[in-house]
């Protein structure tokens, strides 16, 4: 009998052990594997490229260790030039990528990654780009040395960037989010959520909380569902793109830094860009407004405005005017003053209450001005 009993504890013990070995999970057992922190096959061959061979094998604290060293490789100028270009990238024609010539870039994309797991193991990455694959979810909360992440051209339903607290540059097209919690990323320069209109997937975004965001510089939220955004917080702003959106109000007057700014496409009603002295592109066509008064933007040189309810247009009429792209298509003006600008062409299709345009001390000439409705009248 004791006998017996003395096998079945063995057994219990071995049971035990087992479990035990199981609960504790592969971080904490002698072992871990690749295949086993890494289920993507795709994924796990591209970390196994960059370990090399003799490491790929290698198990338990010592893979572990392997895998925190891990970085990618270094891009001289042309190889970060190239790799703008790249995938998803490359199909846009975008430079906006700001990849660091000289730091070391972990590259999986288009690998036809279906599962990212595993990748919280690669805390040595900087930037990652994981873009052009099939991925639904990413989680880089552990990664906490990132500094740049790329992941256009997934099929993304939830991002978890929370504890990646080192990020400075964020760039998710074509994804299907429709939230992105940014508010631990308190260095964050750009951020680029936005869709192009290609794929079968855009994001919809409706609201996006960018309060905790002060160093943000570039803001690139175009085609999605927002309906209303507060950038007065976001006093380092240079670039605010966030065309086709159904915005009813947008206001930009703590933005002073502002040089680029897209409203095209949403339902604005009035914008004030008074106080937005360093403005050098402004596109708000397709939107409701009735007047808009740019007399303070010394440095407008692309003025986009059609498709509006436009009857007054107030510019800069000064000898300092760099003004050299004007669309005023499609309003209501009835008169238009368009003197010391340096224009070469101005299309006035669809304003049949135009009467007179004002053109002395402009490069523009008479013949220049097509469209004309009967009766216009050109003051040089």
């Amino acid at each position: 009998m004791a006998k017996y009993i003395k096998l079945w504890l063995i057994a219990a013990l071995v049971l035990s052990a087992a479990v035990y070995s199981y609960a504790s999970g592969p971080a904490e057992s002698g072992s871990v594997t690749l295949s086993g922190l890494f289920p993507d096959r795709a994924l796990r061959r591209e970390v196994a490229k960059s370990l090399g061979r003799r490491q790929a094998n290698l198990t338990g604290e010592a893979l572990l260790n392997s895998l925190a060293s891990i970085q990618g490789s270094r891009l001289n100028r042309w190889e970060a030039f190239l790799a703008s270009f790249d995938g998803h990238m490359r199909r846009e024609g975008s430079m906006f990528i700001e990849l660091r010539e000289g730091q070391p870039v972990f590259n999986v994309s288009g690998k036809g990654i279906r599962n990212a797991g595993g990748i919280e193991y690669l805390t040595g990455v900087t930037q990652l780009m994981i873009h052009d694959n099939q991925l639904t979810a990413l989680d880089v909360s552990q990664n906490t040395a990132l500094t740049h992440l790329y992941t256009g051209g997934n099929l993304l339903t939830s991002l978890n960037v929370s504890g990646a607290a080192a990020l400075e540059y964020i760039q998710v097209v074509d994804s299907s989010l429709t939230t992105l919690d940014v508010s631990n990323n308190r260095v964050l320069t750009w951020l680029s959520l936005y869709n192009t209109g290609r794929t079968a997937y855009n994001s919809q975004i409706t609201s996006l909380d960018i309060s905790h965001n002060t160093a943000l510089t570039h803001l690139w939220l175009q085609n999605n569902l927002l309906t209303g955004l507060d950038v007065s917080n976001n006093t380092a702003l240079t670039w605010l793109r966030v065309d086709n959106n159904r915005l009813i109000s947008l206001n930009v007057s703590n933005n002073t830094r502002l040089q680029s700014l897209d409203v095209t496409g949403n339902r604005l009603t009035a914008l004030n860009v008074s106080n937005n002295g360093a403005l050098g592109r402004l596109l708000a066509g397709d939107n409701q407004l009735t007047t808009l008064n740019v007399q303070n933007n010394t440095a407008l040189a692309i003025l986009h405005v059609d498709g509006n309810r436009l009857t007054n247009l107030i510019l800069n009429t000064g000898s300092n005017n760099r003004l050299v792209n004007l669309r005023v298509e499609d309003n209501q003006l009835t008169s238009l003053d368009i003197r010391h600008t340096r224009l070469q062409n101005l299309n006035v299709s669809g304003n049949s209450n135009l009467t007179t345009i004002y053109i002395r001390g402009s490069t523009l000439r008479p013949a220049a001005i097509t469209n004309r409705p009967v009766g216009l009248v050109i003051e040089r």
